[in-house]
C-alpha cells in the first residue's frame, strides 16, 4: 500500500482487540528491549522503528493489531522475525497483545509518523 493512511486504520494509543484494552506502548517496550538496535542480533532480527496501529474489523465492532516495522537496509520481514515478535510479546505481555500482522513499513507510514511527530 503506497497511498494515504486507510480510513479503517486507527492511530496509535490504546488498542482494544477482542475487548482487551491495552496501550501501544506495551508492544513498543517489548520491541525495543528485544529487537532494538542495541541488541546483538543479525540485521534481519533488528527493528529500527515501529508503528503499532489498530485496524477496524467486523464492520467496526472489533479491531486487530498491526505492527509496521522499519528494518535495516535490505532486510525483510520474514517468518523467523514474525515468530520471534509473537513469542516475545506473548511471554512479556499476553497472547492478546500479539500483533495479528507484522509488516515492513510502507512509505505512507513514514509520512504519517513524520507529520504526527512534527506536530
Amino acid at each position: 500500500m503506497v497511498g494515504p493512511c486507510p480510513d479503517e486504520w486507527l492511530t496509535p494509543t490504546n488498542r482494544n482487540p477482542g475487548g482487551i484494552r491495552f496501550g501501544s506502548a506495551e508492544i513498543y517496550q517489548v520491541l525495543e528491549s528485544c529487537f532494538g538496535e542495541s541488541q546483538e542480533r543479525e540485521d534481519e532480527m533488528i527493528i529500527l522503528d515501529s508503528l503499532v496501529v489498530g485496524q477496524l474489523i467486523e464492520g467496526g465492532s472489533d479491531e486487530r493489531v498491526i505492527c509496521f516495522v522499519k528494518l535495516p537496509e535490505g532486510a525483510a520481514v520474514g517468518d523467523r522475525l514474525r515468530r520471534a515478535i509473537a513469542s516475545e510479546v506473548r511471554a512479556k505481555r499476553s497472547a492478546r497483545h500479539v500483533p495479528a500482522e507484522v509488516r515492513k513499513n510502507p512509505p505512507w507510514v513514514q509520512r504519517h509518523c513524520m507529520r504526527v511527530w512534527a506536530g
